[in-house]
């Protein structure tokens, strides 16, 4: 029994991780606690702090669970979050010679610490080139870029991947995106909207929000009438925000 468990490799990138502690997988949400850990020289040992390279035994049955680019959290703290929407700034570097430009849909391979996954440029927001003069020139809700161009984009993932604010914890927050096995862009993750596992762990799932024009009710049996409205995560605030409430805030940044 004591050699059973799921085995896993990877890197302590902050706080202290030490036998017996309750742990989280992210973003898959699996609880597990820790077995044994083995430092780099295969020893056995009871703690191990940021940048200790480590093996861990965990008491899950089933290895298929683990996954590649799974973040392991202290259970009853805050976890990492989860994401696949994030807006990130983005050095670009030399584009593909056939595919000169980056624009909405451009599709690449984004390496985030050891996730490797399909993403999709979904906007670019702002970007800054230099002119024929040599001065930075910024544009806003550019149709494209071009190489050594510096953006600001969101950028759609296939699958949710646990990330963090750059300026929260570098090693979570920064990336590469390759096209066709070359490096085009470097960046870092500004801000993010958290994947819907993630919403609804932090109660922040669709409500019921109750019509204030409930007609009353015509029998003396009391009825409410509801109606399912979806909120809409607002990258810039954090909060989940009612239609109505996001076009007001538009207008708002607008003026």
């Amino acid at each position: 029994m004591q050699d059973r468990g799921a085995v896993v490799f990877g890197k302590v990138e902050s706080g202290t991780i030490r036998l017996g502690d309750g742990l989280r997988l992210m973003p898959s949400g699996i609880s597990c606690q820790v077995q044994t850990i083995y430092n780099g020289k295969e020893q056995c040992v009871n703690y191990a702090k940021p940048g200790e390279n480590v093996k861990l035994r965990l008491n899950i049955e089933n290895e298929d669970r683990v996954n590649k680019g799974d973040v392991i959290c202290l259970r009853d703290t805050q976890v990492v979050p989860v994401s696949e929407l994030f807006e990130a700034e983005v050095e670009i570097l030399q584009l593909i010679d056939y595919k000169p430009i980056m624009s909405k849909g451009y599709q690449c391979i984004l390496h985030i610490h050891t996730v490797s996954d399909e993403a999709t440029i979904k906007e670019i927001l702002t970007s800054y080139e230099k002119n024929e003069k040599g001065e930075i020139v910024e544009k806003q809700m550019p149709k494209y870029a071009k190489s050594f161009n510096r953006i600001i984009c969101r950028i759609q993932t296939r699958i949710p991947i646990p990330l963090e604010k750059h300026d929260t914890m570098a090693q979570l927050g920064r990336f590469t995106l390759r096209d066709e096995g070359k490096t085009i862009a470097v960046g870092k993750v500004l801000k993010y909207k958290p994947a819907a596992s993630t919403v609804a762990a932090a109660g922040l799932k669709k409500e019921e929000v109750k019509s204030e024009s409930t007609p009353k009710p015509t029998s003396g049996t009391a009825t409410t009438t509801s109606v399912r409205q979806d909120l809409i995560f607002d990258m810039d605030s954090g909060e989940m925000l009612t239609p109505e409430e996001n076009a007001k805030r538009k207008r708002e940044r607008e003026k």
